[in-house]
C-alpha cells in the first residue's frame, strides 16, 4: 500500500470504524500473514482491503466537500423563499409534471421511488378519507394530478384541491387528464395568503364537508425549515384535521450519520442532497398539537439508507 494506515480512522455513514492497525508496507504485512494464509488468498484479502480503504478515503473527501456545500446551503437556501424552484416557476413546474407524467406513461415509475410515493399517498389518503368522511382534501404542491384524480373519482363527496405556485398545474392537468373529476379543482399562489379562498372553498354549498386534510408528497423536503413551520402552523390555524406527508430523506451530508427524527421539537433541519432538506416532521407537528396515527420510514428498492421516504399521518388533537 502507498499510504501509512497506522491507526487510521475512517468516517462513514455508519460511524467510525475501529482503528485499522495495518502497520508497514504491503510486502511486510504479507510476510507477517503468510504464516496464516496462502499467498493467493493473502493477495486477494489485501486487494479487497486496499479497495475498501480507497473507497472510504474517497467518501471522506466527498464528506468534506459536502460539509462546505451544506454550510453554503444553510446560509443561502434555508433562508430563501423559493419553494424549491429557481428561475421561471411556470417552466419549472411544467418540467416537473412532464417528468412524472412520462414516468407513468412509459411505466418507468414501477419499481422506482415514484411508485413507493404513489402507493403511500394513495394508502394514507384512503385511510384518512375513510375515517374523516366528506373532506376538503388540499394537495400542497400537486404537480401531475395522478393520485388526486384517482382519489377524486373514488370519493365523490369530498372536494379535492391542488395548489401550485402558478397556473401551470391547472393547464397541464386539464390538457393531459381529459376527464378530470368535477370534484377536483386547482388553485395557484402562496398558500399562506389563501386563508379566505380556502375557507370559501370549504363552505361550498355543493358539498357538505366535515373535515380538512392537508397532503404533501415530495414537497416539504424542498422547503426551508422556517417555511415548513409556517405552513403547518397555518394548517393548524385553519383547523386542518389531518396532515398527510410522504417526504424523501436520507443521510445528511454534513454529518454522514442518519437523521435523528424525534417527537421533541429540538432537532434542526439538515441538508440532504441537491437542494433537498430533511425536517423533523414528528417534532414540528407534535409541538403544534398533532398526534401521529402513522409514522413510518419506507424502504425503496435502493437498499442504501440514503434513499428513504418518511410516510406519516397526523391528526389534530381537538
Amino acid at each position: 500500500m502507498n499510504q501509512d494506515l497506522s491507526k487510521l480512522k475512517i468516517k462513514t455513514n455508519l460511524g467510525y470504524f475501529k482503528s485499522l492497525t495495518l502497520i508497514g508496507e504491503q510486502n511486510i504485512l504479507k510476510l507477517a500473514l503468510l504464516k496464516f494464509f496462502s499467498l493467493n488468498l493473502l493477495d486477494h484479502i489485501l486487494s479487497k482491503v486496499d479497495n475498501y480503504v480507497k473507497l472510504f478515503l474517497t467518501y471522506n473527501q466527498e464528506l468534506k466537500k459536502n460539509e462546505i456545500f451544506a454550510k453554503k446551503f444553510s446560509e443561502k437556501y434555508l433562508d430563501s423563499n423559493e419553494f424549491g424552484y429557481t428561475g421561471d416557476f411556470f417552466i419549472n413546474e411544467i418540467n416537473f409534471m412532464k417528468k412524472y407524467k412520462d414516468q407513468i406513461d412509459t411505466q418507468n415509475y414501477i419499481n422506482s421511488e415514484s411508485q413507493f410515493v404513489y402507493n403511500e399517498v394513495l394508502f394514507n389518503s384512503k385511510s384518512v378519507l375513510d375515517l374523516s368522511g366528506e373532506s376538503l382534501y388540499l394537495n400542497f404542491g400537486i404537480g401531475y394530478a395522478f393520485t388526486d384524480a384517482n382519489l377524486a373519482a373514488q370519493y365523490k363527496d369530498s372536494l379535492f384541491v391542488g395548489l401550485e405556485r402558478t397556473e401551470a398545474a391547472e393547464i397541464f392537468n386539464k390538457h393531459y387528464l381529459k376527464k378530470l373529476p368535477t370534484n377536483l379543482r386547482f388553485m395557484q399562489g402562496n398558500l399562506l395568503d389563501m386563508e379566505d379562498e380556502l375557507m370559501t372553498t370549504y363552505l361550498d354549498e355543493t358539498f357538505n364537508l366535515k373535515s380538512k386534510v392537508l397532503v404533501t408528497a415530495r414537497t416539504m423536503c424542498f422547503l426551508p425549515e422556517y417555511l415548513v413551520r409556517e405552513i403547518y402552523t397555518f394548517a393548524k390555524s385553519l383547523q386542518f384535521d389531518y396532515i398527510i406527508g410522504v417526504e424523501q430523506f436520507g443521510i445528511p451530508r454534513a454529518t454522514g450519520h442518519p437523521f435523528n427524527f424525534s417527537y421533541r421539537d429540538n432537532i434542526d433541519s439538515e441538508h440532504w442532497r441537491s437542494i433537498i432538506a430533511i425536517h423533523n416532521y414528528p417534532g414540528i407537528l407534535k409541538n403544534l398539537g398533532y398526534n401521529f396515527i402513522k409514522l413510518e420510514s419506507i424502504k425503496t428498492n435502493n437498499p442504501h439508507p440514503d434513499f428513504r421516504l418518511m410516510s406519516f399521518i397526523a391528526k389534530m388533537d381537538h
